[in-house]
């Protein structure tokens, strides 16, 4: 008997399944806390050069002494918005009220003909939205402001070690014990950032800590998908995204009421400790134990869904054996032309929807207006957004009109946020939010539409080398966001997201469709699957051409 049918028989989808997809829900939401927090722990607050001899005139309201020491850059409003690197070159040593006005009277006008110079003696941060943050902290500002990108690059860069490491070490030896130990790893190195002496060291933790929380989330989500039928799979992988977002709406509460970047951490990493409960409690992938051989271990565990579901044990289930998959390699996706052009396809597919995605959400703070109300919006979005991919892709509009269509307006919306004047920030989010709701829904499309688009023998390696490309985009995703930073044409990320979103889009075209089709099981059925439809539409395109031309020669001659 096949494990499948053994699964059929106890329930796909029973109670004890349910209780098992809540426990691994759990371990989600923790791989949320990493995968977002940066975001308040490298915010950015305001600041402006630091003048110790200026600040301590408290006679002289802020609103003058900025005026008389640091260079306004433009004004939003009418209001002035000042240089956050540069300061008036002038003699602040034992400095006098007649000086003060004297100043007062040449800075009368915009104060372009001053000469300025870099702050030398550090820098006030405004603590209204930030009370203290890796980058108030260390000065990860103007030459050093590169820092706070890479803290959000070596997040997602650990991320792509962690998905071709920890995988490996799961399926060596398995996913509850691998799932345990990078609880406690994420608890170590969670609470050694804390302590970090310096923003090298933090970097250096960060990244060991993003290369556990990868395992985190994929274990969960793999564990979850091997205990479930396979008329379930397709729904318990999308709601299985539904723990992320309620991470993500968890880590926007926590950052608003604890503002500083240390304590806040330590509330994050404070729930792992359940990991040891977990150990007790979470069952390890009957699955997983039928392939390694440990059948009387996975017996066990059946029995007891068997008894959870208050069904019946069936005595042939003593004959359980699971489909020994042949090894395959990269290098077999890419071997006939068909294969291969979807394959290149699908890893630009995957490497946008991630770049995108991360993009925005760790960009957030960057749209205008609440930053802790940005990045809770962001995340609620991504709630109906997953229940719509579901919806979407099993109703008419199917795997690739539905794939196309969230990229599609995903990238349209981003391109409209450019020519927006920074001031409408309500328009800026709006737009931003309906990205990052049609951006997620693709995120949930890609993993069911992916895996049906690659014959049997080839599926698994399709999918990690596709969420590979997924990881390298993710890592580029906050690079490009904050190019706004050091360019003079700030939309300029939009642009690039919503044009690569676009391209996407249009290259998911030429996908074939997968709904009600039976899926390839052989790289011959793979090379053959969809070949039809490419060329029906390559043939209707034709012909539409030809009529077209020869409409326009024939009305020429008349």
């Amino acid at each position: 008997m096949e494990f499948d049918e053994l699964l059929k028989l106890l329930g796909e989808f029973g109670k004890y399944q349910r209780l098992v997809f809540l426990l691994a829900s759990a371990v989600g939401i923790l791989a949320a806390f990493h995968g977002v927090s940066i975001v308040f722990i490298a915010g950015i607050p305001d600041h402006r050069c630091a003048i110790p001899e200026v600040d301590a005139l408290t006679n002289i309201s802020l609103v003058d002494r900025l005026k008389l020491t640091i260079p306004a850059v433009e004004h939003v409003n009418d209001k002035p918005k000042y240089s956050r690197c540069e300061m008036y070159v002038r003699n602040y040593t034992n400095i006098t009220e007649s000086e003060v006005y004297q100043w007062m009277n040449e800075i009368s006008g915009n104060g372009s003909d001053l000469e300025t110079i870099q702050c030398n003696n550090g820098w006030v941060y405004d603590q209204r939205i930030y009370t203290s943050t890796i980058v108030s902290d260390w000065d990860l500002v103007c030459d050093r402001k590169f820092y706070a990108t890479t803290a959000k690059f070596v997040a997602l860069a650990g991320k792509l070690v962690g998905g071709l490491a920890m995988g490996t070490l799961a399926d060596r030896y398995g996913r509850r014990i691998m799932i345990l130990v990078c609880m406690v790893a994420m608890f170590i190195f969670g609470l050694a950032e804390v302590v970090a002496p310096n923003i090298e060291v933090f970097l250096l933790f960060r990244f060991i800590m993003a290369v556990f929380s990868m395992e985190l989330f994929t274990g969960a989500f793999i564990l979850v998908s091997e205990m479930v039928g396979p008329s379930w799979r397709s729904f318990t992988g999308m709601l299985f995204e539904v723990p992320w977002a309620i991470g993500y709406l968890i880590v926007a509460g926590v950052a608003y009421g604890i503002r500083n970047w240390q304590y806040f951490q330590v509330a994050l990493m404070a729930p792992t400790v359940l990991a040891f409960a977990y150990f007790c409690v979470l069952p390890e992938s009957p699955r997983w134990l039928y392939v390694v051989q440990r059948k009387k271990e996975a017996e066990v565990i059946m029995k007891k869904m068997a008894r959870v579901n208050k069904v019946h044990y069936p005595e042939k289930a003593a004959e359980i054996h699971v489909k020994q998959e042949k090894k395959t390699f990269i290098h077999d996706m890419l071997k006939t032309p068909n294969l291969r052009k979807r394959s290149f396809n699908l890893f630009f597919g995957w490497a946008v929807v991630s770049m995108v995605y991360y993009g925005i959400t760790l960009g957030t703070s960057s749209l205008g207006g609440n930053a802790y109300l940005n990045f809770a919006i962001a995340g609620a979005v991504e709630i109906p957004a997953y229940i719509f991919s579901w919806w979407a892709i099993d109703t008419r509009m199917g795997r690739r009109w539905g794939y196309v269509g969230t990229f599609l307006v995903g990238g349209i919306c981003m391109l409209c946020i450019a020519p927006v004047p920074k001031d409408m920030t309500a328009i800026i989010v709006t737009l931003a939010m309906v990205a990052k709701f049609m951006i997620s829904a693709a995120f949930g499309i890609v993993y069911v539409y992916t895996a049906e688009l690659f014959p049997t023998c080839i599926r698994n390696i399709a999918v990690a080398t596709c969420s590979a490309s997924a990881r390298i985009g993710g890592a580029l995703g906050p690079v490009v966001g904050d190019l706004g930073q050091y360019v003079t044409f700030q939309p300029l990320p939009y642009i690039i997201f919503g044009g690569l979103a676009i391209a996407a889009a249009l290259l998911g075209i030429a996908l074939p469709e997968t709904r009600h089709r039976n899926l390839a099981e052989t790289l011959e059925d793979g090379e053959r699957f969809g070949k039809k439809y490419i060329q029906a539409r390559a043939s209707r395109i034709f012909a539409s051409l030809s009529v077209n031309i020869l409409t326009h020669i024939s009305a020429e001659e008349r």
